[in-house]
């Protein structure tokens, strides 16, 4: 299934739910479906979440987090490492929120035009 071509794609505290084995395919939909000039903005939870321990959901560190924003132009990558509330009581939230735009030139697939 592809995604259609978008100008926002918003993937607010969604992507971390992926199947780790299907994370890599449903990231370069959502990259291919942002339109140059579009953005995206999302989330990834990172490896010190109290969750990161489950096996099917998919966690990150930052060096990974930038790395699948490279056919992006970060405009906001802001890491929260801390204790707060969650639906299931208080856990350790790490998380990357994420704002990003693809360069007007690049080509819809994701690559650099």
């Amino acid at each position: 299934m592809l995604l259609p071509a978008a100008d926002l794609l918003y993937a607010g505290l969604s992507l971390p739910f992926c199947q780790p084995e299907d994370f890599d395919s449903v990231w370069r939909k959502v990259t291919a479906a942002v339109r140059p000039g579009g953005c995206f903005a999302g989330h990834f939870f990172g490896e010190r979440d109290s969750w990161a321990n489950r096996g099917d959901m998919t966690f990150h560190n930052l060096a990974q987090v930038q790395a699948l924003l490279e056919r992006f132009e970060i405009v906001q990558l802001r890491e929260q490492d801390e204790q707060g509330p969650s639906y299931a009581g208080p856990k350790h939230w790490h998380i990357f929120h994420v704002i990003a735009t693809k360069p007007a030139g690049a080509r819809g697939d994701g690559s650099p035009g």
